[in-house]
């Protein structure tokens, strides 16, 4: 495995994100919106570090998937919208990697649509930990994250939440197989 971005690197750019979150949501009673199952480790964090920042954060969690077992994108499926009522609430979605963006701009639109029941956010940003830029040169605006930990190379990354057909989530850093 070739390490990416390491265990310290991360824990070190989760405190400076949280740091940038906490100025801009102070006093917003901000909702952490995670985007299962890949954002896990990386939302835990994120809450622990934002925590003493925004002691009114709450978080909740929303299942997206577009690989399924494999490791290139298919179709896009929403479940869950969470417990939490959004409508009011200052919404970050957390994504642990935005590349075509489809599912963050899915994500967003459902917070925000007004034919939702548990849609109607007051705001709505997107907080990814890799944001893979390659993947959207042709891509129309609108579909970058607002904030970001890292800039993603174009490989097939692992670790720290991200799989390979549910293999390799639990890495403390962000790799690349060998084999890529």
């Amino acid at each position: 495995m070739r390490v990416l971005f390491s265990e310290a690197a991360i824990r070190a750019r989760v405190a400076e994100l949280a740091d940038e979150l906490g100025i801009a949501y102070k006093g917003r009673r901000p909702l952490l919106l995670c985007t299962l199952t890949g954002a896990f480790i990386f939302t835990a964090d994120l809450a622990r570090a934002l925590q003493p920042l925004c002691p009114d954060l709450e978080v909740d969690f929303v299942r997206a998937s577009s690989y399924g077992a494999g490791t290139s994108a298919g179709e896009l499926t929403l479940s869950g919208t969470g417990k939490i009522p959004l409508a009011g609430r200052h919404v970050l979605i957390v994504e642990d990697i935005v590349d075509t963006g489809a599912t963050a701009a899915a994500l967003r639109a459902a917070c925000t649509s007004s034919t939702s029941a548990a849609a109607g956010a007051a705001s709505v940003a997107v907080v990814a930990l890799l944001d893979k830029k390659c993947a959207r040169a042709r891509a129309p605006p609108g579909l970058d994250p607002d904030y970001a930990a890292f800039e993603c190379p174009d490989a097939f990354v692992v670790g720290y939440g991200l799989d390979a057909g549910e293999a390799d989530r639990g890495w403390p850093f962000v790799g690349v197989r060998e084999s890529e």
